[in-house]
């Protein structure tokens, strides 16, 4: 049966040929189309995944993502830090600007704003230039989102320590 098959699948050269680059073809195109929707998902969690120590994230209710943020108002970060169980919560910015370079172009880049204090949202090769400390949030006017975690507090070298949510 299976001899009457490959026969039937062989018979024909250029149906066979055509019918071998249609499902390779196809596989590309499965494949190509899988590999941008996964790209699309991470560039839109980058922002959260670049600030992995916050547990939770208080944006004004109008903001769909990280990377587009609405301004809050300045009593909003005190709010947030006299919830009973938050540990500590810090501005954070992210925006999109253009600069001039040396040959006069214009190029897009993105500019993040982090907490002095914390560090939070540094990026991971700049912490070693960082000095550490013990960090105290600093209470900064708040124009973004707020980046909070219930029970930990987190130094500049990015690790977390626990304390009493009270």
């Amino acid at each position: 049966m299976l001899w009457i098959a490959i026969r039937m699948l062989t018979g024909d050269a250029q149906k066979f040929y055509g019918l071998v680059f249609g499902i390779a073809f196809s596989t590309l195109l499965i494949t190509q189309q899988l590999t941008i929707f996964v790209n699309l998902i991470e560039r839109g969690a980058s922002g959260v995944y670049n600030v992995s120590s916050a547990d939770i994230w208080v944006m004004d209710p109008v903001s769909r993502t990280t990377d587009v943020a609405y301004a809050m108002p300045s009593t909003a970060l005190d709010k947030v830090r006299s919830v009973p169980g938050v540990g500590w919560a810090v501005p954070h910015i992210r925006a999109q600007a253009s600069v001039r370079t040396k040959d006069g172009d214009l190029e897009g880049v993105a500019v993040i704003g982090v907490d002095d204090a914390t560090l939070i949202g540094l990026p991971k090769r700049m912490k070693t230039l960082a000095t550490g400390g013990a960090p105290t949030p600093s209470s900064s006017t708040m124009s973004a989102p707020l980046a909070c975690s219930p029970a930990s507090r987190p130094s500049a070298s990015g690790s977390s320590s626990t304390t009493s949510a009270r």
